[in-house]
């Protein structure tokens, strides 16, 4: 028998041809450390992104004043986990693949030479047979099902984490725009306590006040110091949240000028229908997607346990040369379920079903729970923040009539700036609610995530 060499070699070579070959990719503490410290918002992905979600040109970049959708752009862009959320989603796209693969056949070679032959036949016996494998029962199909199933699932998770982004990018600018504005005040109210007291000082040399006012001043003049060291203190902290929300470093965002329009959060909303908001919620939320869909993975599962009742066939034609005969064979291999129905698989895959069923509703009560409780703080919020509206306005119109009263010769410089106080007083009261309704309303936008807004966001946040 004589063994053709450059047919074993052609061979060998097509099947070292069809394999695919990954490079190394080694990670550096310090090249990261680097990478990390030059992460701003300005960067140009980060102008692609918010071009492709406003879909026109971005001219001017980077921007003298920073919107929600601006720096929801920096987020996509920059923050680690829809970094994560996108590469457990190309996993579980991976997987599918994986599970879609057919089963390679086998090949079985086996040349014996034959010492000593008694005849003057070929001392040679050489048998070659491929071995293919059907799996029954569809079991290939309810695989791939599975797979499927869960890769909606890692979409969903991926769409769930950009809303916790995004939650976490405009809570920390409607906070950081609420803490610059207090600031403001704050130092505001400080120079006019200060003004206050420069007068009762002169008016103490006259003898008009008494030790003890000027004392009671002093102390207002030190409480408005550190009203104001705290607010900056604030302010400080609410920059903080913002760059830990884009996933970039403190430093970068020393020059960022947040949009004044960021106050306006919720501002336009004025009814709220419970019932569609709940029905929104319940059917639309990615995390109420998720569990719909890891419950169909388990189902799939259960089939395929089911399916795992039924052998799997191996068909292996042969051929055998025997020293100078040639034979054919054909050889079936059936397993017997004689041992095993497999009943403990089955039994798992309903209990992992049921297991996924129950999750499923508990992520729909926790739901409707959120939407529940967002609502009502939205609407108290919003009622709060109309009331102290009303009380800002009316401090407003009394400091008019005193600055006119004033200009007419009728009123002191000191009761001006009393009513400059009670003035700054409303200003903090009125900021705390605006800062208080904007939350409420993008904590219940996080409760509903409706899915208009759903499909946009997750569609730029798969960009990266």
């Amino acid at each position: 028998m004589t063994i053709r060499i450059p047919v074993v070699l052609a061979f060998v070579s097509l099947c070292v041809a069809g394999c695919l070959h990954a490079p190394p990719a080694p990670l550096s503490a310090e090249a990261s450390a680097d990478r990390l410290d030059e992460r701003s918002p300005s960067s140009a992905d980060v102008r692609e992104v918010l071009a492709l979600w406003r879909g026109e040109p971005v001219e001017a970049w980077p921007p003298e004043v920073w919107s929600l959708d601006a720096l929801l752009a920096a987020a996509i862009v920059h923050h680690p986990m829809l970094a994560i959320a996108r590469s457990d989603r190309a996993l579980s796209e991976a997987h599918r693949r994986a599970v879609a693969q057919l089963r390679n056949p086998t090949l079985q070679i086996q040349p014996t030479r034959v010492a000593g032959p008694t005849s003057a036949v070929s001392p040679w016996i050489a048998s070659i047979r491929p071995t293919f494998y059907f799996e029954t029962a569809g079991k290939r199909r309810r695989r791939i099902a599975a797979a499927e199933a869960r890769a909606r699932g890692s979409a969903s998770t991926l769409e769930r984490d950009l809303w916790l982004v995004r939650e976490a990018v405009f809570r920390a600018a409607l906070s950081t725009r609420a803490c610059e504005r207090r600031r403001l005040v704050r130092e505001r109210l400080e120079a006019f306590q200060h003004e206050l007291l420069d007068q009762l000082e002169q008016k103490r040399v006259t003898g008009a006040v008494s030790a003890g006012e000027v004392d009671q001043a002093r102390a207002a003049v030190a409480q408005a110091a550190a009203d104001r060291v705290a607010a900056q203190r604030l302010e400080v902290e609410a920059r903080v949240a913002l760059a830990t929300a884009l996933g970039v470093p403190l430093a970068s965002l020393e020059h960022l000028v947040l949009d004044p329009a960021i106050d306006a959060v919720g501002e336009a909303v004025r009814g709220l229908d419970a019932s569609a908001l709940r029905r929104a919620g319940l059917t639309g939320r990615p995390d109420v997607l998720a569990s719909l869909a890891e419950y169909d993975a388990t189902e799939e599962e259960l089939r395929l346990e089911l399916a795992k009742q039924y052998p799997d066939v191996q068909l292996g034609p042969g051929y055998e040369y025997d020293q100078g005969t040639d034979r054919w064979s054909l050889q079936l291999t059936i397993g017997l379920p004689i041992l095993s129905q497999n009943r403990g698989g089955i039994a798992e895959a309903i209990a992992a079903r049921a297991r996924a069923a129950a999750r499923f509703e508990a992520v729909q009560l926790t739901v409707l729970e959120e939407i529940d409780a967002a609502a009502a703080t939205f609407r108290s919020s919003r009622d709060e923040r109309t009331r102290l509206e009303e009380r800002l306005a009316t401090a407003n119109a009394q400091l008019v009539r005193a600055r006119d009263a004033r200009a007419a010769g009728a009123l002191a410089r000191a009761a001006v700036v009393a009513k400059e106080i009670e003035v700054g007083q409303a200003q903090l009261a009125y900021l705390d609610a605006v800062e208080r309704n904007g939350l409420a309303f993008v904590q219940l936008e996080q409760a509903v995530e409706p899915r208009e807004a759903s499909g946009k966001l997750f569609e730029m946040g798969t960009l990266r």
